[in-house]
């Protein structure tokens, strides 16, 4: 059986830090008085923080490009055939 990963939702970077060798990212998102709530920590090891940084970079680049050319094709006009 494939072991499960946790899914967590969230919709804000709410602080970056470092300590003891390590960077610990914790993202937030709204409750429903419409606060940040802290909800996960993402902790990497410095000496691995850029790589991975970098390789998000990539995947952003590459799926705005994607979106962007979806929504480019979803919006041009169609010629009707003439009959």
């Amino acid at each position: 059986m494939a072991q499960q990963i946790p899914v967590v939702f969230a919709d804000a970077l709410m602080s970056v830090r470092l300590a003891s060798g390590v960077i610990r990212i914790t993202f937030g998102s709204l409750n429903y008085d419409n606060k940040l709530e802290p909800r996960v920590t993402l902790v990497v090891p410095l000496d691995q923080f850029n790589g991975i940084v970098r390789h998000l970079a990539n995947a952003a680049k590459n799926l705005i490009a994607k979106a962007r050319e979806a929504q480019a094709k979803k919006s041009k006009p169609r010629l009707a055939a003439l009959h």
